[in-house]
């Protein structure tokens, strides 16, 4: 049976574990309602003052499913989550090696959040060197399946993965911070991300 995945904003790095677990049969879930306050429009990374949650403001239409749901240009949140991203990983090992990528997709507005933020995941699998087909979308809503991820990553809680601890930008200063962004791990340990999520 498919595994069914909901479509995030650079997800949680437990969302690449399942990903990989699932490679050779899931598909994304674009029929669903637009859920606030998810990972569907923010992600978390790490900084000198622990997590911040970086969030794409949408425009509130009647459209209340995650497929028409357009993002909000009114303010330039994509200036501000390139400096939040610059200022917190600028002084890890690989963010030289990767910022062009990740901030490519920055270069244009587009009109959907969820074209956005598929290109936040696909920038992400090719960092990782995953060649994974990000095609397959459900075609209706379906209150459940036999694998269903949409409930899974919740970001007002605390993650239900404790993750083995990675040496981090802020490490010297304070605790580990479980199962932030994967943009946190791609920075922090770069070449090596793919087997940490293969083996954990």
């Amino acid at each position: 049976m498919q595994a069914v995945f909901p479509v995030f904003y650079f997800p949680p790095i437990s969302y690449f574990i399942e990903i990989q677990r699932h490679s050779e049969n899931f598909m994304f879930e674009n029929h669903e309602n637009f859920i606030k306050q998810t990972y569907r429009n923010r992600c978390k990374i790490v900084g000198a003052n622990g997590t911040l949650n970086l969030v794409i403001p949408v425009q509130h239409s009647g459209n209340r499913l995650v497929k028409d749901i357009k993002i909000s240009y009114t303010e330039d949140w994509q200036k501000l989550h390139v400096k939040s991203i610059k200022t917190a990983y600028q002084t890890s090992p690989y963010f030289e090696f990767y910022e062009d990528a990740i901030f490519k997709i920055f270069d244009e507005k587009e009109t959907y959040l969820l074209d956005f933020n598929l290109k936040s995941i696909e920038v992400c699998f090719q960092l990782l060197k995953w060649n994974i087909s990000l095609n397959d979308f459900t075609n209706e809503y379906k209150t459940s399946y036999n694998t269903d991820f949409r409930s899974q990553f919740i970001a007002k809680q605390p993650s239900d993965y404790q993750l083995e601890e990675y040496t981090q930008v802020f490490s010297d200063r304070m605790d580990f911070q479980n199962d932030a962004s994967i943009l946190d791990l791609l920075c922090n340990i770069g070449t090596k991300s793919a087997t940490y999520i293969q083996s954990t």
